[in-house]
Formats: C-alpha cells, sequence, structure tokens
C-alpha cells in the first residue's frame, strides 16, 4: 500500500492543488520554508491524527481558516482522510473507499 495522492485544505503553507506521488520512490527538494516538512507532516496526520511538530491543531491550521482537511489516495483505490477543528481537542480519521464515513473520532490525539 503507497500514498500516490495527497491533498491538503488549510494545511499550514501549502496549497490545496492535489500532488502525485510514485508508488515506488519520491524525492522533496527546495528551498528552506518552501514547505519540504509540512507535506510529510501532512502525511503524518493522515496516519496519526495530529502533528509530529507540535501538539495543538491550531498550529497547522492556515492563519484565518477554521479547519484543516487532509485527503491521502492510497495505490489499490482506498482513500485516507485527516480533518482538525482546532476549537476541539481532536480529529476525524476514516479509512473508506471513495466516500466521506468517518471511521474514528478521536478526542486529544493518540
Amino acid at each position: 500500500m503507497a500514498l500516490v495522492r495527497l491533498q491538503t485544505e488549510n494545511f499550514r503553507n501549502l496549497s490545496p492543488a492535489p500532488v502525485s506521488f510514485s508508488a515506488s520512490f519520491n524525492l522533496l527538494y527546495g528551498e528552506n520554508g518552501s514547505g519540504k516538512t509540512s507535506v510529510l507532516e501532512a502525511i503524518g496526520y493522515l496516519g496519526l491524527g495530529r502533528s509530529f511538530r507540535v501538539n495543538r491543531h491550531q498550529a497547522v491550521v492556515t492563519h484565518g481558516a477554521q479547519r484543516v482537511t487532509v485527503f491521502g489516495g492510497l495505490d489499490h483505490g482506498m482513500t485516507e482522510q485527516a480533518a482538525a477543528d482546532p476549537q476541539w481537542s481532536g480529529a476525524s480519521v476514516g479509512n473508506f473507499p471513495g466516500c466521506a464515513a468517518e471511521r474514528n473520532d478521536v478526542k486529544g490525539g493518540w
């Protein structure tokens, strides 16, 4: 199982445009502050429902936005979604084939 597509909404400085990945090997490069670690952090949100850099959801939400959402497409057609509202202490993470049903509601992170 490999992540082949990533799309974020209001996640740090990342563009909402979808990003495609190879199922085998990917290289992220760019100038300092260009978002390389933010891409890795968004990928981490899919698996953990939280950031590996900070403890609060508010820290990853684009300034002025109300919530953050991360979508990931896997190579076998499944879709992973993580969403967090900065006013709430948890995140919702779902693993589902093309629908928006949420699998877990997590209060306070994992």
